[in-house]
């Protein structure tokens, strides 16, 4: 009994300490300091019954054996949502140039090169340094596979090719719809389509870009236009993402970027046959912003890496956006919206 003891004092002590190291490595200094206590104390009733003789010892040291286990056990179980937790909402619209992906797009000597670092001059040292790196998919870059990489530039140029289908004319003559009818319709379609999930929420202005950051939408101001938003996930390969930082990540990125692009493009040709205004939001050509939506349509929540981490998957998704004007769809997920907290 000693000799078990004494070993999970130093299990608990090695596990606190990980834990610690992880805490401190995320900057979260509190959950580090907590661990860190937490590895000097909880060992010490496990040494002190390993090392301390006294009456009753044995039966003390099983008791003790026993709460750890119970508490670890109830440590598991999960009790489900905190119903005081609210979600954070943004205190301001996004920009979209802002974001890595419009910055990227940024050309030394251009207009707009200069427009931004004049705004945002703490940013250009950063931008400048990596910029003189390889960059994705470059044969210079670490993990270099020409197969791979020209796997994942088809994908990419695929959906590119695809990024004026995400608007069109809207048929002359509305169809009326039933309101549980149509939400049914468009969930289940999307699942067939290879939608993994799919959620619709209410538009809010913080859903969407202040401004266009991408090609032609650079500095174009976006204002709300449509009522409802449908999100949707499709799942990607767990293998191929595992693989990571190999091609093969890329590749599979590529792909699910494509394959949710075609079914948003899908679903918002379907939305005006039926004469009510809609757009799809995909790679390349978003005003929307993915993971907010999906979060607001009840398809998961935003992680501490600023993504949408979802139930089965967690952040191994790639999502797409319909907004629209077809005021008939019901809203299924409506606790985020009447529960805002700025």
């Amino acid at each position: 009994m000693e000799v078990l003891l004494q070993i999970i004092a130093i299990l608990i002590f090695i596990f606190m300490m990980v834990s610690a190291i992880v805490s401190y490595g995320e900057k979260e200094a509190l959950a580090t300091k907590r661990f860190i206590l937490v590895s000097i104390l909880l060992p010490l009733p496990f040494l002190f019954l390993a090392f301390v003789e006294f009456g009753f010892q044995y039966e003390i040291s099983l008791a003790l054996l026993a709460i750890t286990l119970i508490f670890i056990v109830i440590g598991l179980i999960p009790f489900g949502q905190n119903k005081a937790y609210r979600q954070v909402i943004p205190a301001k619209r996004i920009d979209e140039r802002d974001t890595m992906f419009s910055r990227n797009e940024l050309k030394p000597g251009t207009g707009n090169f200069v427009d931004y670092y004049k705004r945002n001059p703490d940013k250009k040292t950063i931008d400048d340094a990596w910029r003189e790196k390889p960059g994705l998919m470059h044969p210079g870059s670490s993990q270099f596979d020409p197969f791979q990489f020209a796997s994942a530039e088809a994908g990419f140029e695929t959906i590119e090719a695809l990024r004026n289908e995400v608007n069109g004319p809207v048929n002359n003559k509305k169809t009326d719809v039933n309101p549980e009818a149509i939400t049914n319709y468009v969930k289940n379609w999307a699942k067939k389509l290879g939608a993994l999930d799919c959620g619709i929420t209410e538009l809010q202005d913080y859903h969407l870009y202040s401004v266009g950051g991408r090609g032609e939408r650079y500095g174009k101001k976006y204002e709300r236009q449509h009522k409802f938003a449908i999100a949707f996930t499709v799942e990607m390969d767990k293998e191929m993402v595992s693989a990571a930082p190999q091609g093969s990540i890329v590749m599979e990125s590529g792909q699910q970027y494509l394959e949710s692009g075609k079914i948003a493009i899908q679903l918002g040709k379907f939305i005006r046959k039926l004469g009510y205004e809609a757009r799809a939001h995909v790679d390349g050509n978003y005003k929307a912003i993915c993971p907010l939506v999906a979060r607001d349509a009840g398809l998961g929540e935003i992680g501490r890496m600023g993504i949408l981490m979802t139930p089965k998957l967690g952040p191994r998704v790639r999502i797409a956006v319909v907004t629209t004007v077809m005021s008939s769809i019901v809203i299924v997920v409506k606790r985020l919206s009447l529960s805002k907290k700025r």
